[in-house]
Order: C-alpha cells, then structure tokens, then sequence
C-alpha cells in the first residue's frame, strides 16, 4: 500500500514563512500473506513571531504536522493482505519563539 501525507517542519532562517510544507511518501508491506497497519501520530506547531519594530507586536502561526509513522506487519500464511490505519493525536505540542 503506498501512502502520502503532507507535514510541515520549521525553517528557522525563513522568517515571513517559517512554516514549510514537506510530502512524505513511502509504501508499506504489500506481501500476499500478511497484516498490516500504519500508525500515524500528528501534532501542533506553534509558531509565535514578534513582528514589531519598536513594540511587541505577537503573531502566531499553527500548523499540523506528522510526528511519527509506525509500519506494523504480522504475516499469517493462507490468508489475504489486511490493512489497517490508525490516526491520532501526538503527545505534545512544538512551540518556536522567534524575535
């Protein structure tokens, strides 16, 4: 089974997008005899940037992003591929401070 995803990592030098999209792609195990489930973990990034000139002028900036990718494979002979996806929430929350 191939798989796509956009996620979005921080790029500290860029400082009007901060925020970069990335595609990951990859395929998990397509053997004939086997179970298979793709564990996919997403979090937060919080991006707070401090646009003034002479005062504190706070903007922020929240993106989604993949914070893990478990491929789990449990081969069973005779019987057919079994895909399963598991979607949810990461632990924690990124927070980038920037002035």
């Amino acid at each position: 089974m191939h798989y796509m995803l956009e996620s979005n990592k921080i790029d500290n030098g860029n400082y009007t997008t901060p925020g970069s999209s990335v595609v990951i792609a990859d395929t998990t195990n397509t053997n004939t005899n086997s179970w298979n489930r793709l564990k996919i973990l997403f979090k937060n990034i919080e991006i707070k940037t401090d646009a003034g000139f002479f005062v504190n002028d706070w903007q922020t900036l929240i993106l989604n992003s993949i914070e893990n990718i478990f491929p789990e494979t449990v081969y069973t002979l005779g019987t057919n591929t079994i895909f399963s996806h598991i979607l949810g929430n990461g632990k924690y929350m990124d927070v980038y401070i920037r002035n």
